[in-house]
Formats: C-alpha cells, structure tokens, sequence
C-alpha cells in the first residue's frame, strides 16, 4: 500500500510540472532593421516597417519613437526619449493586438521641419506588454534604427586607432581585428559611417562601408574576407588619410590544399637532387 501511495503522489506531482504554461517562448520580428534616408532640408518622407507575430498566440504592442546614442566600442547603444524626434518621426499606431502568425505594417512620416538639422539617430521600437491575468507573455522588445540626414551632413574626420592579425592563418578566409575613431569632438553629437579600405596586399583591396560611429567614439570591427591567397602579405586597413597593418602568412582557398602538395614536392625534389649529387662526387 505504501508502493501504491508514493507512486499516485509521484504521478500527481508529475503531472503539475507538465501543467505549468511555457512563460519564455514569446518572441517578436521587425523588417527591415536599418532604414537610411537623406532629406532635402524642412522636406517630409514616408516610410514603414513590418512587424510580426511568429506566436502560436495572440500578443498585445506597443509602438515608440526614441532617440539614441553610442556606449561603447561593440555598437552598444542606449536608447532616450528626445521631444524633437518625437514630433518629427509620428507613427500611424501607438499600439495594436496582433494574432497569432500576424504581420502588422506600421507606416510613419518624417518631418524635417520639426528635427535637427543635419544627422539624426532615432529608432522605432516594438514592445510587448504583458498579459497580467496569466503572465505568460513576456515583455520583448525589437526596433528598427533610423539613420536621417536632415538637409546637409556635417564634416566628420574618422582614423584607424589599432589593427590585429594572426600571424599564420589558414582556411577559407583572412580575417584581422581593428577599430575605427570618430575623430570629431563629442560635444559635436551625432555619428557617420565612413568608407574603410581593406586591402591584402599584393593580391587585393577593397571599399567597404564601416559601422556607425558617434562623435569621441570608437568601435571595435573583426573583419574577414575570403579568397585565394598564399604567401607572406601585408594586411592593411585604412580611412582617409590614417592607416594601420601588420605582416601574416596566409593560406587560404585553393591554396591550402595546393601550398602544401608545392611545398612537398620543393622539398622531395631539393632532396633528390642533394641525394643525385651526393652520389656523383
């Protein structure tokens, strides 16, 4: 009887675990996830994003307009209300129930008059709100970032402040660490992305579009780029006039396949020829 009493307890207990709802599986999609215009000075322009519910249940949001700023050198960013990016970025909707499987497109206006002048950071974000008679919606949040240039951008001026790379780097890509400075005082406010040039020299080099970077800040880039290279190169990363680089040997693509087959057949043939020669004296 005491076997038969602890199993229908286990079974009981049991069965209250399996009932217990799934608090943590509630998640949240917005497209697209950077939006970049250029206004003419005081013009307007409409846009949206698509947000969706990818839930086998129904969610309750809320939509808002931020501004914000860089923290740290990983692209770290915090997000504040400002009362000029409020008036001048207005959304369709404040809120909305969505279904399960549902796509909202929540369309806005851009106002120049009302913004700043020059560069502009804002970001539409897209919150839960909890259910308080369950609690089985937790709060998430995702937003797209709003990067606006309002009539004229300003002069900015960027350097490369430090570059890394592994010596010995074999596989499919090349890859190197550095990061870059906005040089610009921090009182100036507001950010750019500037053009970096990546070259592995003598092979290759290339233009790519650097991170956001705000006035006084730095950010941290792990750069890779593929390709056949072998050999000693000099890896190089520049903006403007500021550069820095460092000396790896490098084997990659077809070459890490081809460089050692060359290198055993150099050594099996420098070998047989000492060997021949050997013999001849």
């Amino acid at each position: 009887m005491r076997c038969v009493g602890l199993l229908i307890a286990s079974i009981f207990l049991a069965a209250l675990v399996f009932a217990v709802p799934n608090v943590g599986a509630v998640s949240l999609k917005i497209a697209p996830l950077r939006y970049q215009t250029t206004l003419t000075q005081g013009g307007k322009q409409k846009g949206y994003v698509d947000v969706s519910n990818p839930n086998a249940q129904a969610i309750h949001l809320k939509f808002e307009v931020q501004a914000f700023r860089q923290i740290d050198n990983q692209g770290g960013v915090e997000f504040y209300g400002d009362k000029a990016v409020s008036a001048g970025v207005l959304l369709d909707l404040d809120s909305i129930d969505l279904s399960p499987y549902e796509v909202v497109r929540l369309y806005f206006m851009i106002d120049g008059v009302k913004l700043p002048s020059g560069e502009v950071f804002a970001a539409i974000l897209a919150h839960t709100i909890p259910n308080n008679t369950d609690g089985a919606v937790q709060a998430v949040r995702v937003g797209t970032i709003l990067e606006i240039t309002n009539g004229k951008a300003g002069s900015h001026s960027a350097s490369i402040s430090e570059f890394s790379a592994p010596f010995f780097q074999f596989g499919e890509q090349i890859s190197a660490h550095f990061v870059v400075k906005n040089d610009d005082p921090e009182t100036q406010g507001g950010g750019f992305r500037s053009t970096l040039n990546f070259s592995v020299k003598p092979y290759s080099s290339q233009d790519v579009q650097g991170p956001l970077v705000f006035a006084g800040h730095s950010r941290d880039v792990d750069y890779k780029t593929s390709g056949n290279y072998f050999g000693f190169v000099w890896l190089q990363t520049g903006v403007g006039s500021s550069s820095k680089g460092s000396l790896s040997f490098v084997m990659t693509g077809y070459w890490r396949w081809l460089g050692p087959m060359i290198i055993v057949a150099c050594i099996s043939l420098f070998v047989a020829l000492r060997h021949t020669l050997h013999k001849k004296h």
